[in-house]
C-alpha cells in the first residue's frame, strides 16, 4: 500500500486522523476525507483532476500509512480572486486621485487641472500674421465664488460653462498690426495717445465698432465674456492669469503709458496668453449685462440680445486697483467710446478635426 504524505485534507482543510475513513487520489497521492470525496465526487487538490482513488471509499487508512508530521494549511488561491484584488487596488487608487483632484480643483498652488489635448498649440492667422493659441472642447467656472472677496454682485453666482474649441490671439492686436488694416481697408488710423504711436504697443483709442471691423478683416470675430474669461484663467477657476495671489510686478499697471505687448511673460494664463490682465482693457462681443449670470446658458453663452454697453476685460496700464485685474470682473463702456485705455484681441473658431 502507498504511504500517504500529509494529513490535512485539501476539501474541508482539516487534520485527516489515523484510522478515519479516508480515500486517497490516484493522480497526486493526497487523503480526503471519505464524505469529502464523496461530496465533492473528485480531487480536490489545487491543480490536480485526479477521479479515482488508491484506496475505496469507506476503508481506513492504516495509521502507519498517515504521516504525522505537521504541514501548514495551503489554501489553494484561485486565478479569478488575483483578478480581483488587482481590479480592487486600481479602484482605490482612482478613487484617491479623483478625491485630490477635486479637493485640489480651486487651489492655485495646487497643480492645475487638465486642459486637454493640443491645449495652447500656436498657429499663424495669414491675414494679420498674429499668433493665435488654442483653447480646447470643455468646461470652465466662470465668475466668482463667494470666497473671492474682491468680487462685485454681478460676477456671481460661479457657475460652470462649456464652451466649443477656438483659438485667441496670444497677445492683444498691436499698433502695427492695425495699421496694416487701415491701409488695406482705406480706413484712417484713430488719433494718437499722448505718447504717440509705437508699432509693437497694443492698438489704443478704437472704439467696439472698430474693434469689430478689424476682426471682420482678419475673418476672426471678437471673442464672448466666456471665450476671453476661459483663456484667461484655464479650468481651475485661479483669481488672476498667474494664480489666486495679487502680484502687481506681474503686469502693466499704475503706469503712464501702455507697455510693448508681451512684456510681462510671468503674467501667462494657464494656456499661455499675455496680458490677460493689465496694459489695454479689451473689448468683447457680448452686450453688458449685470445680472446675466442669473440666467447664463452653460453652452456657449454670447451675452444679452440686447443693452446700452459692450463687455470690457482685462483692466488697463492706467488702473491701480487690484480688483480690476482679477479675471472675473466685469468691465462695460458705451461701444463707441474710444478711450486710450481700451483695445483688443480676436478669436476664431477652431476647425473641425
Amino acid at each position: 500500500m502507498t504511504t500517504v504524505v500529509g494529513k490535512t485534507c485539501p476539501y474541508c482543510q482539516a487534520p485527516i486522523k489515523p484510522g478515519a475513513p479516508a480515500v486517497v487520489c490516484s493522480a497526486c497521492a493526497m487523503p480526503h476525507h471519505a464524505d469529502c470525496w464523496q461530496e465533492n465526487g473528485r480531487c480536490t487538490t489545487f491543480g490536480c483532476d485526479g477521479t479515482s482513488a488508491g484506496v475505496p471509499q469507506g476503508q481506513s487508512i492504516p495509521p502507519a500509512n498517515i504521516s504525522h508530521t505537521e504541514t501548514p494549511v495551503r489554501r489553494p488561491v484561485k486565478p479569478g480572486s488575483i483578478f480581483v484584488w488587482v481590479f480592487g487596488i486600481i479602484a482605490l487608487l482612482l478613487l484617491i486621485w479623483a478625491v485630490d483632484s477635486s479637493l485640489n480643483s480651486h487651489d492655485g498652488s495646487k497643480t492645475a487641472a487638465p486642459l486637454g489635448p493640443d491645449a495652447g498649440e500656436e498657429r499663424t492667422n495669414a491675414t494679420d500674421g498674429a499668433t493665435m493659441i488654442l483653447i480646447p472642447v470643455g468646461e470652465f467656472l466662470m465668475g466668482s465664488s463667494d470666497n473671492d472677496k474682491l468680487a462685485g454682485p454681478e460676477e456671481k453666482p460661479q457657475h460652470s460653462v462649456y464652451l466649443d474649441a477656438y483659438y485667441i490671439y496670444k497677445n492683444d492686436v498691436t499698433v502695427a498690426e492695425y495699421r496694416t488694416f487701415c491701409t488695406a481697408t482705406g480706413r484712417v488710423m484713430p488719433a494718437a495717445p499722448p505718447w504717440g504711436w509705437i508699432d509693437t504697443h497694443p492698438i489704443v483709442n478704437v472704439s467696439w465698432d472698430d474693434a469689430k471691423a478689424y476682426a471682420d478683416w482678419a475673418g476672426a470675430s471678437l471673442p464672448t465674456e466666456a471665450q476671453w474669461e476661459k483663456a484667461a484663467r484655464g479650468t481651475d477657476g485661479r483669481i488672476y492669469p498667474w494664480g489666486n495671489e495679487w502680484d502687481a510686478a506681474k503686469c502693466s499697471n499704475a503706469a503712464t503709458t501702455t507697455s510693448p505687448v508681451g512684456s510681462f511673460p510671468a503674467s501667462a494664463s494657464p494656456y499661455g496668453c499675455l496680458d490677460m490682465a493689465g496694459n489695454v482693457g479689451q473689448w468683447c462681443a457680448d452686450w453688458y449685462g449685470a445680472d446675466y449670470y442669473q440666467h447664463t446658458p452653460s453652452r456657449n453663452p454670447t451675452g444679452p440680445e440686447t443693452g446700452a454697453a459692450r463687455v470690457l476685460r482685462g483692466g488697463s496700464w492706467n488702473n491701480n486697483t487690484s480688483g480690476i485685474f482679477h479675471i472675473p470682473f466685469r468691465g462695460n463702456s458705451d461701444p463707441a467710446d474710444s478711450s486710450n485705455n481700451n483695445g483688443f484681441r480676436c478669436v476664431l473658431r477652431s476647425p473641425e478635426p
